[in-house]
Order: structure tokens, then C-alpha cells, then sequence
């Protein structure tokens, strides 16, 4: 009845269809009950015929409804995901764009507890795909504030889980917690790999599914007991590693006059950056995708190369109307709102972070390459505009500034200018050094900085 009723759907007879679909849970319901996971895909399909007609109530209710089922059961990890997206999807059209974000999140960790054996890198490509598509069906208005959260969704891949949980182990330099981090993820990689024998054998009618449920739910009970032990022993790790999704609110608190957050997003086409002061915020669309900015960003590291320089520095000027086509595109727009701003967090995202921000231009140059130092010296660079700091995210951004460590040091400045590096370097055995272009003027900078310090050592 339901492969009736899929083909009622595709060719636009939507009553019949819904007759199908309403008979065959009559029948799932009589025989196995209300809650077997084989009528899941039934009341899915009856959810996507609703939200296809725009009856998005009842479409919310439906998805509802089947990821209770889905949940339950212990269905794959990318089914559950896929239908908190499709719920985000028809709870927008509804108007709820809170309740819409809170979905997300849930896709977005369900997700995340997909198959480790699958590429990291593709998973974050469909994470970011529901964040962007999520994102673009917000009303304007709302893509300010809602579109903000959603936003800060498109970081939390596993490969930023896993560096924000090295790190954390490092930081946190206990061995108590690096054995129950392990511990932890023994328990959850066991938790995948049996979900997947679940999901494989649930048309196998020899398959014990009740005492296979009662097994997952048994080791997602050891999780969970694990992960709140984590949470209340070891409190700080437990802050890095779990991205929160701040409202701007927190977010301007946070600021202090003179400061400002720039979050970007890249899509496939489009671009979108929310700028974040003490007293306001602003969220632009901007022109040019990932693509496009990382087009721009590979091209100007080439001129960046230290190694390509020292062989063949006239092939490599530096390309200044590049470095200002890069910066008209990531930040221009904001300029007006940026007025009487000293310090821009950026929080970059794709490419971008793998290109310091201080070595854009803020102004056309005069030169479209720049090559001599009186041509360096008259660009116009982004750093003498505003003081460059970096977070990977914006909870990240909140927890060192909530939590940061007083910092312990007996002195407030080491000034370290012209090093021993090139032909020096190489002279003394240093050959490590050898390739790096030494830096005279760096000791005139140090002397210069050291009076701003009460406490110099140069």
C-alpha cells in the first residue's frame, strides 16, 4: 500500500495517496502495534505529502511522530538526522524559527554519530548543507537573529570536535581524564557500529529486535552516564568540547566598546556575514561563494610563500588589487557599522582560515602589484585599521573570555627582534633557518613597542 500511495503522490493525486498511507498504518498498527519501526517510513512519507502540500502543522506533527518511532528503535544515525532536518524545514514555514533551530541542532548531533568509517570531510559537507538550506528559507528579518545560531551550527563537524577535544585533553594535562575520554569513545564508536547491525537486519525476521533495542539502550544509558560524570569532574573540558549556540545577545554582552565579532558562512553561491558590537548587530549577504573565496585565498597565498620568494621574488609581487577584491567581498560591506571599531574578532570560516586578515587592503591600490617597500608602505592594510584576533567559534570566543586563566608570567612583554635567520642562520648550523629572509627592521619595531610595557624584556 505505501508503494500505492508513493505513486498516487507522483502523479499529484494526493487524497488517494493519503487513503493508501492511512490503510496500510491500520494494517501495521493491527499486527505489530503503534509503535514497530516498520510504519516509520509510513508516516514520514504522509509528513513529506503534507509539508509538499504546505499543510506544515500537520506535516510537523507527522515528523514528530516518526522520529519518536525512529529514536526508539535505533534506526541509523543519517535517518534520524535527515528527519530533524526535514521537521526544521516545515517548523520555518510554520513561523517557529526557535523551535526550527532546536531541530537543527538535533540533526546536526545525530549527524555527528554517524559511521567513523565514513569520510569526515563529506559529513561536514552535508552538515553545512543543512545549516545553509535552513538558513536561506528564514525570513529576512529573522536570519539576524535565528540565522545566527544557525550559523554557528555549520562548525560543529567531527573534525572540530576532535581538535577541540585534543586540545582540551592537553590543556587539561590528567591522565584521570584523558582514560575517561577514551572510555567514552569506546562506548560511543560500540554504540555506531551496532546501531548499523540493527538498522541492516531489520528485514531479517530470525533478528532478535527486542533484545537488540534493549542492548542499545543499555549502552546509551553507560554513555550517558559517562558523559555526565565528565561534565561534573571535569567542567572546563566539558565547555570546550560541547559547542553552545549563543544568542546575539550573550554575544554583545561579551564586547566591549571599540570591539566587534564578524561571523561569515559560506554557501555553494552566496555568502553571509553577522557583525557583532556591545551595542548592536548587522547581518549582510554577500556576493561570492566558498568557491569564489577560495579561489582568492589560494592565489594570494602563493604570494605569501617564503620559498617561492627567496627563489624567484619578481615572479611572485604581491597582488594588491587581489588582496582588496578579497577584502570588497568579506568585509567592505559593513564598513559604515565598523566606524570607531579598534579590535575585529574574526570567526572565519572555509578557506579564510587559512589566510591571516591583516594582509588584505582596504582601499583600491595604486598599484595592482606591489613590489618595493615604498609600495608596501603606502597600501592601506586591514591591520592599520583594526587590531586582528581569532576564535574557531563563537562559543569558543565566550569560553575564553568567561573561563580564560589569569595569566601567571613575572613580565608583561618579551620582545624578540631581528633573529638569526638566512645565510646567518646557515653560517651557525641553524639549516632550519636557513630559508627565512631576515628581518633588520623588527629590532627598530621591538624598541619601539617596549616603552608601551612596564616591564620589558628585549
Amino acid at each position: 500500500m505505501r508503494n500505492h500511495a508513493e505513486l498516487n503522490r507522483a502523479a499529484g493525486d494526493i487524497g488517494s495517496a493519503e487513503r493508501y498511507l492511512s490503510e496500510s498504518l491500520t494494517h501495521f498498527r493491527s499486527h505489530f502495534g503503534a509503535d514497530h519501526p516498520a510504519q516509520m517510513p509510513v508516516i514520514r512519507l504522509q509528513a513529506d505529502i503534507y509539508a509538499d502540500s504546505d499543510r506544515h502543522h500537520e506535516a510537523v506533527a507527522h515528523y514528530r511522530k516518526a522520529i519518536e518511532i525512529a529514536e526508539k528503535s535505533a534506526l541509523s544515525a543519517h535517518e534520524i538526522a535527515a528527519l530533524y532536518d526535514e521537521l526544521a524545514e516545515s517548523l520555518v514555514e510554520t513561523g517557529d524559527a526557535g523551535a526550527a533551530v532546536d531541530a537543527l541542532k538535533n540533526a546536526i548531533e545525530w549527524l555527528q554519530q554517524s559511521d567513523e568509517a565514513k569520510e569526515l570531510q563529506s559529513r561536514g559537507k552535508q552538515m553545512d548543507a543543512l545549516v545553509l538550506r535552513l538558513l536561506e528559507r528564514l525570513p529576512g528579518e529573522e536570519r539576524l537573529t535565528y540565522g545566527f545560531q544557525i550559523a554557528q551550527l555549520a562548525h560543529r563537524t567531527s573534525v572540530a570536535d576532535s581538535v577541540a577535544k585534543m586540545a582540551a585533553r592537553f590543556s587539561a594535562g590528567s591522565d584521570a581524564l584523558g582514560k575517561r575520554i577514551r572510555s567514552l569513545e569506546q562506548l560511543k564508536a560500540e554504540l555506531i557500529s551496532r546501531r548499523e547491525l540493527f538498522t541492516g537486519n531489520l528485514s531479517n525476521p530470525d533478528f532478535d529486535s527486542v533484545t537488540a533495542v534493549a542492548g542499545l539502550n543499555q549502552l546509551e544509558e553507560k554513555i550517558e552516564v559517562a558523559q555526565t560524570y565528565i561534565a561534573r569532574e571535569f567542567p572546563g573540558y566539558n565547555e570546550l568540547v560541547t559547542p553552545g549556540v549563543l544568542p546575539l545577545e550573550k554575544v554583545q554582552r561579551l564586547l566591549k566598546p571599540g570591539e566587534a565579532v564578524a561571523k561569515w558562512l559560506f554557501g555553494e553561491e552566496s555568502s553571509y556575514l553577522w557583525v557583532i558590537k556591545h551595542n548592536g548587530a548587522h547581518f549582510y549577504p554577500l556576493a561570492g561563494g566558498r568557491e569564489t573565496v577560495a579561489d582568492y585565498v589560494k592565489r594570494l597565498r602563493e604570494h605569501l610563500d617564503v620559498s617561492r620568494i627567496k627563489t624567484n621574488a619578481a615572479k611572485y609581487p604581491y597582488p594588491a588589487s587581489l588582496a582588496f577584491e578579497l577584502y570588497r567581498l568579506l568585509l567592505k560591506p559593513a564598513e559604515p557599522v565598523l566606524n570607531g571599531i579598534h579590535t575585529l574578532v574574526a570567526v572565519p570560516d572555509g578557506a579564510m582560515r587559512s589566510l591571516p586578515m591583516e594582509v588584505l587592503i582596504t582601499e583600491y591600490p595604486v598599484a595592482d602589484s606591489l613590489s618595493s617597500d615604498k609600495d608596501f608602505q603606502g597600501a592601506e592594510w586591514l591591520i592599520n585599521t583594526y587590531a586582528v584576533a581569532y576564535a574557531p567559534s563563537v562559543s569558543a570566543l565566550a569560553q575564553l573570555r568567561t573561563h580564560a586563566a589569569a595569566s601567571s608570567a613575572n613580565r608583561d612583554f618579551l620582545g624578540l627582534g631581528d633573529p638569526i635567520v638566512g645565510e646567518a642562520a646557515e653560517r651557525r648550523g641553524y639549516n632550519q633557518l636557513a630559508d627565512y629572509p631576515s628581518l633588520p627592521e623588527s629590532a627598530q619595531e621591538v624598541m619601539q613597542i617596549a616603552p608601551c610595557s612596564m616591564q620589558t624584556v628585549i
